[in-house]
């Protein structure tokens, strides 16, 4: 870990907050408005009950979001963007499909985008540039490069038993890709008439839908049929829905290279893996069915299900392996990209090891498991309230450990499967958090449960302490807050190192054992977690503060948290020690990034100090966000978080 504390002058430093491994501040949303008064909006913000996609691309170059309109051309809310880093910065793009004036981006909506960002899936029953084939005035989805003209129509025959006003079409995802086949090269969906020939249409049931290179064919064949069995569900919907829209879980349901695809019927309730569009196999057969999809290997060669016990299916040759006899099991937390850790939540006393805190599972508890290389772990006894469903709520995806839509769970694994990050309530360490949630680390290899967010120093917390959770509708990305380093982001309320003194929601990182800030500590606002890369070397996040001397005003911004980060320096530095690291009373607090990053925009660049000394222009008016409606664990006494909106 490398911090760097970087001073105004050599007699007296400016500077409070310390960023870790090197990073600097950069600005992501353009710093010129064209006169919107709009910005961002966080991740966890209710965007009109609409959820749009916020995710950032592997590599940490381009991040898509969306929020009013603050950047050419001016549609409104809900415009979704695209920014790109280059060489002199960040470059930003409003890539909302056009439709009528001011109105287009409630129509013309992104459900998702590749992996890469470079291509997006919009949906709407609009006639876009360059979608000739689309059945006129019928809800389509449509496939747009980043930065192209044009869009592609995935659905380009006539329904043949519905009209416009009756016909529904659903983006469910995509394949991830490889290195020889583009991002997106399998498109799956569902809507409820028969597209193809062979599929079946039964009046106010689902078909599903597997687009690849140009060509629809249906997904939820039975083992020796020629046609779909309609009323069926990618993965597997839990029955669980908002206003008619159904939210199944679809952790890993097709596989990176798109060959595999799992599957529910829901007539007789079992689960289905498709091959090659050619061939389908009863995944749940050696228990007599009634299995329930709970994530797959990147690769779809391995499949959880639970029915009572944890099964582990191997399609390569069919067979089947009972993870936890007897577990009593209630959900899958999460699995590495290779299958070979899966981490889940049984009732049952599976393993009479001790854990790290000398405890033992307990038949009756939500005891929290891994299971590695033919062992079972116990690792913590979570509380029921870690996975509660309100029913109050926007929707189905309310945050929980084990929840069935896999964008709502409050834990997430690192892709080799090391370490699992997650949110609990339970008093599982030395410090108790009194009733607040407390983020957690796991380490396999050590076996070591750490609190991430806890502050033995400031009893009882100011609030809960949130991983992030977009909970988008139809739950296909979940954001990058755990990598393979063992690093976690999160939003808390509480002042984990002494430069946090605003009492609001900071962002945080989590590094080998200490916390520390991401956002400043001091904006009068909240600032949340957006997404991070891969790597973690880019960590984006929102606020309202001013945090390069660019940004003249005091709407919501999206920055970048860069190591090594920076475009030009705007004067030198020196260094400070000892005293002279400490702010003067009533002097404003700068980040170093203030010293060091531009966004690539040219002219003359005003020492950082003077800057933040400026008087604060008046906040414009924004739209209103609904509070998120929680469930009574939630309830703390300043920080109130909101959901991303659903339909």
């Amino acid at each position: 870990m490398t911090l760097g504390i970087l001073c105004c002058g050599a007699a007296t430093c400016s500077v409070a907050l310390s960023l870790p491994d090197s990073r600097t501040y950069e600005m992501v949303s353009p710093v010129d408005k064209s006169g919107g008064v709009g910005g961002v909006a966080p991740l966890g913000s209710l965007s009109l009950q609409f959820a749009l996609p916020l995710q950032s691309s592997p590599g940490g170059d381009a991040i898509t979001y969306d929020g009013e309109d603050f950047y050419e051309p001016q549609l409104g809310s809900l415009n979704q963007y695209v920014s790109t880093r280059g060489p002199a910065g960040w470059s930003t793009q409003n890539v909302t499909a056009p439709g009528p004036p001011g109105k287009s981006q409630l129509v013309n909506l992104y459900t998702g985008f590749s992996p890469d960002l470079a291509e997006g899936v919009v949906r709407t029953s609009l006639a876009l540039p360059g979608s000739e084939g689309a059945p006129p005035g019928y809800l389509d989805l449509y496939l747009h490069q980043s930065g192209g003209a044009n869009y592609r129509p995935l659905i380009t025959a006539l329904p043949p038993h519905l009209t416009a006003e009756e016909f529904g079409v659903r983006f469910d995802g995509g394949n991830s890709g490889t290195s020889i086949a583009p991002a997106f090269s399998h498109i799956i969906f569902s809507a409820n008439d028969a597209l193809t020939p062979d599929a079946t249409y039964r009046s106010g049931e689902s078909n599903l839908y597997d687009w690849a290179n140009g060509q629809l064919r249906a997904v939820n064949v039975l083992p020796g049929a020629a046609e779909s069995e309609p009323n069926a569900s990618f993965g597997v919907d839990y029955g669980e829905e908002v206003n008619g829209v159904e939210f199944p879980s679809l952790d890993n349901a097709i596989s990176a290279d798109g060959s595999l695809i799992f599957w529910t019927d829901k007539n007789n309730g079992n689960l289905y893996v498709r091959e090659d569009g050619t061939r389908t196999v009863q995944v749940d057969a050696s228990v007599g069915g009634g299995g329930q999809f709970q994530t797959a290997s990147t690769d779809g060669l391995k499949v959880f299900f639970t029915k009572g016990d944890l099964y582990e299916f191997d399609t390569s040759d069919g067979s089947t392996t009972d993870l936890a006899p007897g577990g009593e099991v209630q959900g899958v937390v999460g699995a590495s990209d290779s299958g070979s850790y899966v981490y889940f939540v049984a009732r049952a006393k599976l393993a009479s090891n001790e854990n790290a805190n000398k405890e033992k599972a307990e038949k009756g508890n939500d005891n929290l498991y891994l299971r590695h290389g033919g062992i079972t772990s116990f690792i913590a006894a979570l509380a029921p309230q870690d996975d509660e469903i309100n029913a109050k709520g926007f929707g189905p995806a309310e945050e929980g450990d084990w929840r069935q839509t896999w964008a709502g769970r409050t834990a997430r694994v690192s892709p080799s499967g090391r370490y699992l990050g997650f949110d609990s309530i339970a008093h599982l360490t030395e410090y108790n958090g009194l009733g607040n949630d407390e983020v957690y680390l796991y380490d396999a290899n050590s076996d070591q449960l750490h609190c991430v967010s806890c502050n033995p120093g400031v009893t009882p917390p100011a609030g809960s302490t949130f991983l992030p959770v977009p909970a988008t509708v139809g739950g296909i990305y979940q954001p990058r807050y755990l990598n393979d380093d063992g690093q976690v982001f999160f939003d808390t309320p509480n002042a984990l190192v002494p430069p946090d003194t605003n009492g609001k929601m900071d962002v945080y990182e989590y590094e080998s054992g200490k916390a520390y800030l991401i956002s400043t500590g001091t904006s009068e606002d909240e600032s949340t977690f957006a997404d991070a890369s891969e790597s973690g070397e880019d960590v984006f996040f929102t606020t309202r503060q001013q945090l390069v001397p660019q940004d003249q005003d005091q709407i919501i911004d999206l920055y970048d948290a860069r190591v090594n980060g920076g475009f030009q320096a705007t004067e030198a530095v020196a260094q400070c020690s000892g005293e002279a690291c400490l702010r003067a009373p009533g002097e404003p607090p700068v980040s170093p990034s203030l010293i060091t990053s531009t966004t690539g925009v040219s002219g003359n660049l005003v020492s950082a100090a003077k800057t933040l000394a400026k008087s604060k222009p008046k906040k414009p008016k924004t739209r209103r966000r609904s509070k998120r409606k929680s469930a009574k664990r939630r309830t703390h006494s300043k920080a109130k978080r909101t959901i991303r909106g659903r339909r």
